[in-house]
């Protein structure tokens, strides 16, 4: 009889294991669909061809101009897309799909560490596992799948997706070396830890304060509030020991051995990391207003960056207290696991407050309210999970769902296909027209690495500028020396003509040159066209040929705006 009902258990086991399976590759079909589909379709905006820009750079320059202060991101990202771009090219579509892979991956991975941030809670108990943990895990994985949001970090060649893989894998490993049955299991942990911490914090600089989430959160589990007992699971269902209380002092000396281990393997980059924030804050002011609280936040969650704002005002501070409360009554419900989606969700929203408050450039953004924003829609999974009757939970979850649908349509001209003509139709324009003889210039670097990155190699399109110095020009740790030109070094190459491509976009950050040019030229032709990107103003080309011959051309000076 025992056996008959041991066959019987594990058969049920496989039947469920064999479920959830085919949800999960289910819920990746959809995830791949959303963060795939039309991703080449837009033309890359300033911050992608940043990107691609620096990829570009041999693996050592990379570290080394990741450093500079004209930049503000760490190396690990554009290491990884060189050796992506090398593999499957450098599209539009090639850069983004590595995007797209590291969100799918995040979206498996996040199924993994809610369910056992659930299962986490039964440490210290032999009892029964709670029958949510599974199920939280299914729906933080489907809401990752279908978020506007989520979708449209993937469809960026940013390090933003890559970032919430490292963040999912790391939060994951942390709380498996917390809830460790063996001293060599919790040393094996913490080393994938560290590892996955150290990447994350290699791949942005804003990661440092999840980390730090993850830290308060350590302190709370082993010193502030100890031997805590909590939900039980079954060692069959999740195998962390019967009881932890044996493995808890060295569990303590595993965690203040990673965090020195972290310190020492970000310590060579504290420097660069200085002088990068230091140059931040006192860059192109953007102050913090109070509507950016409810703004960026209600954005994160229920729209998507680059988008139309949310309207009326009313709307986004309701959708952000709704936040904070859904965040709060998921701590106190899912106790353990809420807990730590509680630190991690607003922790990195409070220290880039702090920040902002000594800067005059705010950073409280949408787009750096990313890894927050995973740890939200583990929350919300994670309180509707714990609803006890199935109707009521089954209504929840379809509500989630339905918003995220409902934002898909909403930001279709985001997310879709559609798009304007850009620097892509610009640069085409350009190349069919312009004679052999002809010089095309760049009238701001904002231009110029967009123009780079879409002009034919054999096209030597440059930036002008006033001194032919990289380091002089904004943006500098993207450019080659050979990249720039001042107007009278072009001038002397006796052109036939000039093709000028500007834009308005991004004034507050670079310096504007009228380029003079001397009497006898005269604009042959000017056209525009749109950008994809809503504060990216339109390309405008223009071209001029000289009335005299070149050679009695005398350029004016350039003068600043």
């Amino acid at each position: 009889m025992d056996e008959v009902c041991q066959r019987l258990e594990t058969r049920k086991t496989l039947m469920k294991r064999c479920w959830i399976a085919v949800v999960l590759t289910l819920i990746l079909v959809v995830a791949a669909a959303a963060r795939l589909h039309a991703s080449g379709a837009k033309c890359l905006w300033l911050d992608e061809v940043l990107s691609w820009r620096l990829q570009s750079f041999p693996a050592a320059e990379i570290v080394a101009r990741s450093g500079e202060t004209s930049t503000v991101h760490p190396p690990l990202y554009f290491l990884l897309l060189r050796f992506w771009g090398l593999a499957f090219g450098d599209s539009e579509f090639a850069l983004r799909s590595f995007s797209a892979v590291a969100g799918i991956a995040a979206t498996l991975g996040i199924f993994f560490l809610v369910r056992d941030a659930v299962r986490f809670n039964a440490v210290g108990s032999a009892e029964s596992a709670p029958h949510s943990a599974d199920l939280a895990g299914i729906l933080a994985s489907l809401l990752v799948a279908v978020n506007p949001f989520q979708a449209y970090l993937g469809k960026q060649v940013r390090g933003y997706t890559l970032g919430m893989l490292l963040l999912v894998l790391s939060s994951w490993a942390l709380l498996r070396m917390l809830a460790a049955r063996s001293t060599k299991t919790a040393a094996a942990w913490t080393a994938v830890y560290v590892l996955t911490a150290l990447a994350l914090c290699y791949t942005h600089a804003l990661a440092l304060f999840s980390v730090a989430a993850q830290a308060l959160f350590v302190i709370a589990y082993l010193w502030i509030i100890p031997g805590v007992r909590l939900a039980p699971v079954k060692r069959t269902e999740f195998r962390f020991t019967e009881n932890h209380a044996d493995t808890r002092q060295f569990v303590r000396m595993c965690a203040l051995a990673a965090a020195l281990l972290l310190f020492v393997g970000y310590l060579p980059w504290l420097s660069n990391l200085w002088g990068q924030s230091e140059s931040l804050r006192t860059s192109w002011t953007s102050p913090l207003s109070l509507h950016d609280l409810a703004l960026h936040p209600s954005t994160a969650l229920l729209g998507v960056p680059n988008s139309r704002p949310i309207e009326p005002r009313a709307a986004a501070w309701c959708a952000t207290a709704l936040l904070l409360a859904a965040l709060f009554a998921s701590a106190v419900t899912g106790r353990w696991a809420g807990i730590f989606f509680l630190l991690a969700g607003t922790i990195p929203l409070l220290l880039i407050l702090a920040y902002c408050t000594f800067s005059v450039r705010s950073i409280f953004n949408a787009r750096y309210l990313a890894f927050a924003q995973l740890a939200w829609l583990a929350s919300l999974a994670l309180l509707v999970s714990r609803i006890p009757h199935r109707p009521e939970r089954a209504i929840a979850a379809a509500v989630l769902v339905m918003w995220s649908a409902f934002g898909w349509i909403e930001y279709w001209d985001v997310l879709g296909p559609a798009r304007k003509p850009g620097m892509r139709d610009a640069a085409a324009y350009v190349a069919q027209h312009r004679q052999a003889d002809e010089i095309v210039l760049a009238h701001t670097p904002s231009v110029f690495f967009k123009l780079a990155y879409y002009f034919p190699g054999e096209i030597p399109a440059r930036l002008c500028v006033r001194v032919a110095e990289r380091q002089a020009q904004p943006g500098s740790a993207h450019l080659h020396t050979t990249d720039l030109i001042t107007l009278r070094d072009a001038l002397a190459q006796r052109p036939a003509g000039l093709w000028i491509v500007t834009s308005d976009s991004y004034r507050p950050q670079y310096t504007y040159l009228d380029i003079l040019l001397p009497p006898g030229w005269r604009m042959t032709e000017s056209k525009r066209f749109d950008q994809d990107i809503r504060w990216e103003k339109p390309i405008e080309v223009k071209h001029y040929r000289p009335e005299n011959t070149p050679a009695e051309a005398t350029p004016h000076e350039l003068a600043v705006q």
